[in-house]
């Protein structure tokens, strides 16, 4: 998780400067493209985010035993059903 995190950061810190783009952006003086732009990047910051998230995910579930593996996965599906009876 640390190996994953180093390489996480530069993301966090380009999505909260990206996030804190648009939220400034003057509501009486829009700039489209401007605002496209950052919208695309923030799209694709989160991508990359996602990724590296399902990629830590998969690190972390291949160094669990089949037990604690078996648990995991009743765990997300007790949560996905929690979730789904909102």
């Amino acid at each position: 998780m640390v190996q994953e995190q180093q390489n996480l950061e530069p993301l966090m810190t380009e999505l909260r400067t990206t996030r804190a783009r648009l939220l400034a952006v003057n509501s009486e003086h829009i700039n489209e493209k401007e605002v496209k732009g950052l919208a695309d990047r923030e799209a694709n910051v989160l991508a990359k985010l996602i990724v590296a998230n399902a990629r830590m995910q998969s690190k972390i579930y291949k160094i669990l035993s089949p037990d604690q593996q078996k648990k995991l996965k009743d765990l997300e599906r007790a949560q996905g059903t929690a979730t789904d009876a909102r």
